[in-house]
């Protein structure tokens, strides 16, 4: 008999950490890698932030404190959820946790029985899949031929089972942004068959070319009956080594994750919740920054890449990814897929980036753009190069 059980034994790693190995193994003979297969900014964390951080450590707040958050973190959370997304909501449906991928493990857990569906639109975050397997439930994927919502397909794909729908917007990895149209379906059939929508907003800071953030909750579920927000400080603050997120949804969802979380990791630092507010108190200073520079290095590779014949690209409208289709280059190709392409490409390039496969969509690559200027042009013209030699 193993001694692993058969719910961690059917559950896959982390297909980015998996290549990241890979990279790091490369980078440790001293070559260059330009590391852009890594969803982090190089920016350094704003100094608001750190300041906040560190006057709470120098004074001593390094006891525990409560499960679902300090109040004042809550608090200034939820004034930024009415003020940006009309919310009808108080301080007790909200819960601070270790970053937003911790709390969609936490939320998957307390939501799904054996067996239950969630409907999960391709292309899809690498973890999603392997959280609802996790928790003993069955992921059911959506495509679209433009990587968009595909409302008739997810009609169709609703069963007696399906218990939740995955939104993410802007989307890792393609950088798209789902209409209000798109999302106004989407709730619509939420509310008909009595589901939730689990909205991953981690990247909702960042949308480019002076749009404005949509999510499901804004086009008609103010009170979230329907919609679970989960929001993160890591991408639009430059925060990812703080693990700081939190959920915005139904007080019963909320108690239900506290319950878990009391027997978890219970509270998060302090210190790193005093950073938090901060983030939030100088939100469209450090925000604006940020969107400007993300833009330009966006636009920058797209120049770049531009006379590629056989690259199909969408520029995209949030997050800091571009998503290419390079089917074109696998086609009559030494490659059977694009991880075969992506790793030729590490190995003779030394450019990391994602292949497509992982992220439920065969035949693109996710390219992070939120690097130093000169690695970004240096890097995306090294995937220039490479490809230029398989037209």
């Amino acid at each position: 008999m193993s001694i692993i059980s058969d719910r961690i034994n059917n559950a896959q790693i982390s297909s980015s950490v998996n290549f990241a190995q890979r990279v790091r193994e490369k980078a440790s003979s001293g070559e260059k890698v330009y590391r852009f297969h890594i969803g982090e900014s190089h920016f350094k964390t704003p100094t608001e932030i750190t300041s906040a951080t560190k006057s709470s450590l120098d004074a001593g707040e390094t006891l525990y404190s409560s499960i679902n958050g300090i109040p004042e973190l809550r608090e200034a959370i939820l004034d930024k959820l009415k003020a940006e997304q009309n919310l009808e909501i108080n301080s007790n449906q909200i819960v601070v946790g270790n970053g937003s991928k911790h709390l969609l493990y936490k939320l998957f857990q307390v939501i799904i029985n054996p067996g239950d569906e969630v409907l999960i639109p391709v292309p899809y975050w690498v973890s999603f899949p392997e959280m609802v397997k996790l928790a003993g439930g069955k992921p059911v994927f959506v495509s679209a031929p433009d990587n968009d919502l595909n409302i008739q397909e997810m009609q169709k794909s609703i069963s007696p089972r399906t218990k939740a729908i995955i939104i993410n917007s802007p989307n890792n990895p393609s950088g798209l942004v789902y209409s209000e149209e798109k999302l106004k379906a989407v709730l619509d059939l939420a509310k008909s068959n009595n589901l939730l929508i689990v909205s991953d907003e981690a990247y909702e800071a960042l949308c480019f070319d002076d749009e404005n953030f949509v999510g499901p909750a804004m086009v008609g579920d103010p009170r979230l009956e329907n919609v679970c927000i989960v929001q993160s400080f890591s991408k639009g603050f430059c925060m990812t080594g703080f693990r700081l997120g939190y959920i915005a949804a139904r007080e019963d969802l909320i108690k239900s994750i506290n319950l878990l979380g009391s027997h978890l990791t219970g509270n998060v630092a302090v210190y790193t919740q005093r950073g938090g507010i901060a983030a939030l108190k100088n939100k469209n200073q450090i925000v604006e920054d940020f969107i400007n520079k993300f833009q330009i290095k966006r636009d920058l590779s797209l120049e770049i890449l531009q006379d590629l014949k056989k690259m199909i690209i969408q520029k995209p409208q949030g997050g800091f990814y571009l998503f290419p289709n390079i089917q074109g280059y696998l086609e009559n190709s030494k490659y059977e897929s694009d991880i075969d392409l992506a790793v030729d490409l590490l190995d003779n390039k030394n450019v990391a980036v994602l292949a497509g496969s992982y992220f439920g969509q065969p035949g693109f690559l996710r390219i992070s753009f939120a690097q130093d200027r000169e690695d970004l042009k240096a890097g995306i013209s090294n995937i220039r190069d490479f490809l230029w030699n398989l037209e």
